[in-house]
């Protein structure tokens, strides 16, 4: 579908509207499902380039591509990387509140998108969690403060359900504020 595997991070960003239909042809997914996801280029503010984020913008600098960011007790769930954990706004997973690793604890190496397969692995084939998921061993967000990071990350959901409903409960003046 002529999107670059090696950066994986950044094709999130890069795609083109012809690579989006290839892709959801060769997937077998509905193609406006895939078009949710992709982040467009839609311009910039006083701080820099925007990205379409669900019906919102986000700042391209908020958005990690060039590292995978992983939530190992998440994945244990659903093996899938979610699109919460490329905020750089978000260090903790939303939904296990686990600090999101972006380095391996065996090597210590950046956690690549250059061969990362599956996700939750190390993309280095000489480190032991190169052939097994990568352990949860980062902090956790306190209880405390798990509801307020829930309503925080809800409001930057690119999913358009999950953020209207969070911004639903700003008071009226503040709806109307987009995400950067």
């Amino acid at each position: 579908c002529d999107i670059d595997v090696r950066h994986q991070g950044e094709a999130i960003v890069h795609a083109t509207p012809k690579s989006l239909q290839e892709l959801s042809r060769i997937l077998g997914i509905d193609e406006m499902e895939i078009r949710k996801k992709a982040c467009a280029p839609i311009g910039a503010d006083h701080s820099g380039k925007l990205v379409q984020w669900g019906k919102r913008s986000m700042r391209l600098r908020d958005i990690e591509m060039r590292y995978r960011r992983i939530s190992p007790r998440s994945l244990q769930h659903s093996d899938h990387h979610r699109q919460s954990w490329l905020l750089r706004l978000l260090p903790y997973c939303p939904e296990s509140f686990d600090e999101l690793a972006d380095s391996c604890p065996g090597c210590q190496g950046k956690l690549r998108w250059s061969a990362a397969q599956p996700v939750g692995q190390c993309d280095r084939e000489d480190c032991v969690h190169a052939k097994g998921s990568i352990p949860a061993t980062g902090n956790e967000l306190p209880i405390r403060m798990r509801e307020a990071y829930a309503f925080f990350s809800a409001l930057l959901s690119a999913d358009e359900e999950e953020a209207t409903a969070a911004h639903s409960r700003f008071h009226p003046d503040l709806r109307d504020i987009d995400n950067p």
